[in-house]
């Protein structure tokens, strides 16, 4: 190899981790206080480059804030896919997924989701970012409706839209309380969510409930509002409007993990 093509790979490498750099350095200062009240100074000093360097890899923020949304997207679809691969059934896909949001919000080093907040930043439908991060969401929601399709729920929109807005919700908690000193304790925030979206799946309202699955043939139909003239709802059919049985400590363990044949 000539000394010049050497030369060209080192100037290359060194180049690659400048640009690695510029994007950690803005992935903190976005994490910590947002998008539009950080500087391109800012996250030049915190990279410990010079502006003009900054300006070599990134024509502006927007870009910079682009690349950065491309690459948590990638990292996000990434981590839902590993996080229900082991997952059997449709409904397990679902309870898996929901136990890792709940960790990965539950966490104190989370800092909500970078799509919801650019949503709130950049509302201009328009404007590049705000179109990332709504396609991002758009992804989630219809992986979320795939699901709630092959689980044979009655109401596959409205289950999967009333999913999305517990994930959501799980999102703008960390983001609101994820920094705090006083917090719920990860495993009550685990417990909390994965209490939800229990009781949303096997509500009579929306779907067949998770005791169906343990009992071929069993019919259920969604709740009327002339049911509630009627006699009370049989527990086992988990009716939100109905008595229904405890949820046991089981309810909350870690889906299963073993892989089917």
């Amino acid at each position: 190899m000539k000394r010049s093509q050497m030369d060209n790979m080192i100037v290359d490498a060194q180049g690659e981790q400048l640009r690695a750099d510029i994007l950690n350095a803005a992935a903190t200062l976005f994490g910590e206080y947002g998008y539009r009240a950080v500087g391109v100074d800012a996250i030049a000093g915190e990279a410990e480059v010079a502006k003009r360097t900054l300006y070599r890899y990134f024509t502006s923020k927007d870009e910079l804030v682009l690349e950065y949304l491309g690459i948590e997207a990638a990292h996000i679809l990434t981590w839902l896919e590993k996080s229900t691969e082991n997952a059997r059934t449709p409904l397990e896909k679902l309870k898996a997924f929901f136990f890792a949001l709940a960790e990965r919000t539950g966490s104190p080093h989370c800092r909500g989701c970078p799509f919801q907040m650019a949503l709130g930043e950049y509302p201009d439908k328009d404007h590049a970012i705000n179109r990332l991060a709504r396609r991002h969401k758009e992804a989630i929601r219809t992986e979320l409706e795939k699901w709630c399709t092959a689980a044979g729920f009655r109401d596959i929109v409205g289950t999967a839209h009333r999913l999305y807005l517990l994930m959501e919700g799980a999102w703008a908690y960390a983001r609101l309380h994820g920094a705090s000193p006083v917090q719920v304790p990860v495993e009550h925030r685990v417990a909390a969510l994965n209490h939800a979206v229990i009781l949303l799946l096997s509500g009579g309202l929306y779907a067949e409930t998770l005791i169906a699955t343990a009992r071929p043939g069993a019919r259920y139909r969604s709740y009327r509002p002339e049911d509630a003239e009627e006699e009370p709802v049989e527990p086992e059919t988990l009716s939100l409007f109905g008595s229904a049985p405890p949820l046991s400590g089981a309810d909350f363990s870690p889906p299963s993990t073993t892989k089917s044949d």
